[in-house]
């Protein structure tokens, strides 16, 4: 731990802001959606009551309507290309697919619950991913998320911060001012890709 990482304690653990208590998500693949959709409620966004069905079947539809649409001005790549990469990074794809076979499985998937993929026995749902999924949900509900999550350099632990709005996600120093931003969700990455809300008690 160094002096300026104000994220954490002695033990090395994050500490929660004053107003904030750590929630509770359930594991195994839907932890991201699950902790989306409390903030949600939390915020009284409109359109809910929100659940992990809910907001995946909203990255369905998202994903169909939005595939050739341009997902990064840089680089020019659309939501197809990036989650056909993303697929066959990610290793929730065969190597013989193609690009257009990893978007097809991607929409067959990415609305199935973790309940739903054992009931059909089809394998292990698609994680949601903040700079996939969490900018859709952005986009969709006008929200933006801020998600926390712990890395190590030169064997000392930090804090991260990553702002996620519907223009894209990009690394920031912790500011006070993001847990005070009334259409902000917080999320924390306690690891392996296990998400858990930050709420306001």
């Amino acid at each position: 731990m160094t002096e300026e990482n104000t994220d954490l304690n002695s033990r090395g653990d994050f500490v929660i802001p004053n107003g904030f208590i750590k929630g509770d998500a359930a594991e195994g693949g839907d932890c991201f959606f699950e902790s989306v959709a409390q903030g949600m409620h939390q915020l009284s966004i409109p359109g809910g009551p929100f659940h992990v069905h809910l907001l995946r079947q909203a990255c369905f539809v998202y994903a169909s309507a939005h595939m050739d649409s341009v997902y990064d001005s840089r680089s020019g790549k659309t939501w197809h290309q990036v989650i056909a990469e993303d697929a066959s990074a990610g290793g929730y794809a065969s190597d013989s697919m193609h690009d257009h076979a990893h978007f097809e499985s991607y929409l067959a998937h990415i609305q199935l619950s973790l309940e739903e993929e054992a009931v059909l026995n089809v394998g292990a749902p698609i994680c949601g991913r903040p700079e996939i999924e969490g900018r859709m949900l952005c986009e969709i509900y006008g929200i933006k998320l801020h998600i926390i999550e712990s890395f190590h350099s030169n064997g000392q632990e930090f804090i991260g911060h990553q702002l996620v709005d519907s223009s894209g996600s990009r690394s920031l120093d912790e500011q006070s001012s993001l847990y005070n931003d009334p259409q902000m969700i917080h999320i924390l990455n306690e690891g392996k890709c296990h998400f858990v809300p930050i709420l306001r008690i």
